[in-house]
């Protein structure tokens, strides 16, 4: 096949693929006709996933319950947030792990 795989083989791959189910976890953006649009920019946060709206009303709802209390009461407390998130930024920015004194 000169040029790449044909329409018939990327179809195929495409319906094998074991991640396609997770596209629809995300929303995706149609223009005024209702057309699917193609996402294609790097420096974005992506596509929305769908749950998001639904955490970010769950912690809104927290701090209103809550207010500083949540910082260590509440299903997600939040001070513990940076211990979740280390190592990936650790990852993405290429640190190392910092010697434990």
């Amino acid at each position: 096949m000169p040029g790449g795989p044909g329409i018939d083989e990327i179809r195929a791959l495409d319906a094998a693929d074991p991640l396609r189910s997770l596209r629809q976890a995300f929303a995706h953006p149609v223009d005024s006709n209702g057309k699917p649009l193609l996402y294609f920019c790097g420096h974005s946060l992506g596509l929305q996933p769908l749950e998001a709206r639904t955490r970010i009303a769950g912690e809104l709802d927290a701090w209103a319950k809550l207010g500083v209390l949540g910082h260590e009461q509440g299903a997600r407390p939040w001070i513990e947030y940076h211990e979740q998130l280390t190592a990936g930024l650790q990852h993405v920015a290429g640190a190392t792990a910092r010697a434990e004194s």
